[in-house]
């Protein structure tokens, strides 16, 4: 028996079953834009949240001791003073003291380029210490202070490297150094810089001293530490920095 699947004017049906005239994607060329659209999504998330790469800008040239009887002592001991975290000391197992900053906001500062106020905490964790940045635009913003091993006594935001963003840093005194998170002025730190010192510091602040238009760092360095009855000698110095 013969079946025609055209109409009196020669068209198919449209119930022939003539294959279809669409053209469709190979399946390959699907899924490789798929696996090319995740990783770059992949990449993108990790570059905004992984750990920063390390980048040194600035080197400390020369370190000039303040004198005391100086009339703008006092005001760079304030300087010094206003990023200084309140800590209490707790006996280690080992007998001698170490310090545990308690955490609490310290900085208020716009850190993103948004023209709202941002809200700058040092978290205590053991696990992972952390300066937490609470922002309007983007959410929280953690910056990794897990090397840190007394999670520091001083932070806060200042263009240290002069590019017109705000970078943040942690003064830590338990391995004199100055941890700095390159800024980009988006609210993303993705390179860093562990500025060493040649001392141990309790007091650390970001200022122009030499009037160069470059910031220098101001530092409250421990001269000697009686653990007995908990006093502290120290000296304060400015150490000017220069860009590399």
């Amino acid at each position: 028996m013969n079946v025609n699947f055209s109409d009196s004017s020669g068209k198919l049906s449209p119930h022939s079953s003539s294959p279809s005239a669409k053209w469709h994607l190979p399946v390959w060329v699907i899924r490789f834009t798929v696996i090319l659209v995740l990783f770059f999504l992949i990449q993108r998330l990790w570059a905004f949240l992984g750990p920063p790469d390390f980048d040194d800008r600035v080197r400390i040239e020369t370190v000039i001791a303040i004198d005391k009887s100086d009339e703008s002592f006092l005001g760079l001991k304030e300087e010094i003073g206003r990023h200084s975290l309140p800590v209490e000391y707790k006996l280690s197992e080992s007998g001698g003291f170490f310090q545990i900053p308690r955490g609490k906001v310290m900085v208020e500062k716009d850190v993103d380029g948004d023209g709202r106020i941002d809200r700058i905490s040092l978290i205590e964790n053991s696990a992972n210490p952390i300066l937490r940045i609470e922002t309007s635009k983007k959410g929280r913003i953690n910056l990794d202070l897990s090397d840190s091993p007394s999670l520091g006594t001083s932070v806060g935001f200042d263009d240290i490297d002069g590019d017109g963003h705000e970078d943040g840093w942690c003064g830590d005194p338990g391995d004199a150094r100055v941890r700095i998170f390159w800024g980009t002025g988006d609210g993303r730190f993705p390179q860093r810089q562990n500025l060493s010192l040649s001392d141990y510091c309790e007091g650390h602040a970001f200022k122009d001293m030499d009037g160069d238009g470059d910031l220098d760092l101001l530092l409250k360095k421990v001269v000697k530490r009686a653990h007995l009855d908990n006093s502290t000698e120290y000296e304060w110095v400015w150490a000017e920095l220069e860009r590399i």
